[in-house]
């Protein structure tokens, strides 16, 4: 007496249904995300879309005696949405020109790094800010040309740097990292 048992469907048999199911899914999922990712982003005060802002990495602080700056991506790509903005983007100190785009290694009208100081080789003019808040372009134009020198030293993370460069740029530099191999900064500079 053989009792005899319901074929049963193995997995592989069902391999086509499975296969549809997790194709559905992953569309369900894809949809979703497509639409989540166009409404979450901002808006102004009329309802149009803002591009999202972008955050430059973090980098680690050059050598000692480094004269390189940021290996920031090439200026096509990193160029800012603000018009009025030449170059924003990380900078690695060492031996800088904010007058290249990207800020790269010069010897002439250049700002230094050394140590958790700056000073400049030409007649950029730096100052620290001490006020609340962040400054914009204007704030630190003003600054630079009222109370601008050649050195600001002491520097840590969370310092702003306000200055303007030989070519009449103003630039703002937000402090990451200042320690005795180097300063790292997010850096905005705005045309002339």
């Amino acid at each position: 007496m053989s009792k005899e048992q319901p074929e049963r469907e193995g997995f592989w048999s069902l391999g086509h249904k499975w296969i549809t199911a997790i194709a559905a899914l992953i569309t369900a999922l894809a949809t979703a995300g497509i639409i989540v990712g166009v409404n979450s982003g901002s808006s102004d005060k009329s309802g149009n879309a803002l591009p999202a802002p972008t955050q430059p990495a973090s980098q680690a602080p050059a050598a000692p005696g480094s004269t390189a700056a940021s290996s920031a991506p090439p200026a096509s790509s990193n160029a800012p949405a603000d018009p009025a903005v030449y170059y924003a983007g990380p900078v690695t100190w060492g031996q800088v020109n904010l007058d290249l785009t990207p800020p790269a290694y010069s010897s002439t009208n250049d700002i230094m790094g050394s140590g958790p100081d700056l000073y400049n080789s030409g007649h950029v003019k730096i100052d620290i800010w001490a006020d609340r808040g962040e400054p914009g372009r204007k704030d630190c134009e003003t600054l630079a040309l009222t109370t601008g020198g050649a050195e600001v030293d002491s520097l840590h993370a969370g310092s702003i740097v306000c200055g303007i460069t030989e070519k009449g740029r103003p630039f703002r530099l937000n402090v990451k990292v200042a320690s005795s191999n180097g300063i790292v900064t997010d850096a905005v500079v705005w045309n002339a």
